[in-house]
């Protein structure tokens, strides 16, 4: 029998091998990425599916885009920044204030003490002051007043002219008037005015009784 000689494989056979191995590894480093191409379609149109359902639960994205971008361009105006800082410096200084108002506050408590100023007195009377407002503000009395026509401005300005003639009246002199001179004042243009007003008031405060009495009123 003849022994089989192995001979050293020459350098051609060696660089080779070494690039089969080389191919090997690269196959097996592929094989992820071959295996993820495989998938991307179905992946995609997982993806796809969740994205419309989203924006089927969302409702108009476009519109919630558009709301959103108008926002941002709002809170980035000069004006709102401005805005925005100025409340953040009121926030941040609101401690400081509040422990100076404390402060304030227990240093008037201690000198109403001091002059033996009965404190508990005068938050009961505050309080009972308080409740006296609430109970005026909800009186139907007022409520009516608020309702009616006392409050208007040409109603405020009647009253006042003629609280100021009422005053002049009381510092005048006085002087006795009789039956001519009543009917000599008639004939003044101012007194024939001031007639005028009170008959004008007078027929119309009449009517609105009439109305309340369910009564006709006069022509």
């Amino acid at each position: 029998m003849t022994a089989v000689t192995s001979h050293p494989p020459s350098g051609q056979e060696a660089t080779l091998v070494r690039i089969e191995a080389r191919l090997a590894r690269m196959e097996r480093a592929l094989q992820p990425v071959e295996t993820v191409a495989i998938q991307a379609p179905l992946l995609m149109a997982t993806v796809t599916e969740m994205a419309d359902a989203l924006a089927l639960r969302m409702g108009d994205v476009d519109a919630r885009t558009q709301s959103l971008a108008d926002i941002a361009e709002r809170l980035t105006r000069p004006q709102t920044i401005e805005t925005l800082n100025r409340l953040l410096e009121i926030a941040e200084a609101a401690p400081h204030l509040v422990a100076t108002m404390t402060d304030m506050a227990d240093e008037a408590m201690a000198q109403l003490t001091q002059h033996d100023v009965p404190v508990e007195h005068l938050v009961q009377i505050g309080s009972a002051f308080v409740q006296g407002l609430v109970r005026l503000a909800t009186a139907p009395e007022v409520r009516h007043l608020l309702e009616s026509g006392m409050l208007n401005p040409e109603a405020l300005g009647a009253l006042g002219r003629a609280a100021d003639a009422l005053a002049e009246a009381s510092s005048a002199p006085r002087r006795r008037v009789g039956a001519f001179g009543a009917l000599r004042a008639l004939g003044h243009e101012d007194v024939q005015s001031a007639l005028g007003f009170l008959l004008e008031v007078a027929q119309r405060f009449g009517a609105s009784r009439n109305d309340d009495r369910g009564l006709p009123s006069g022509t």
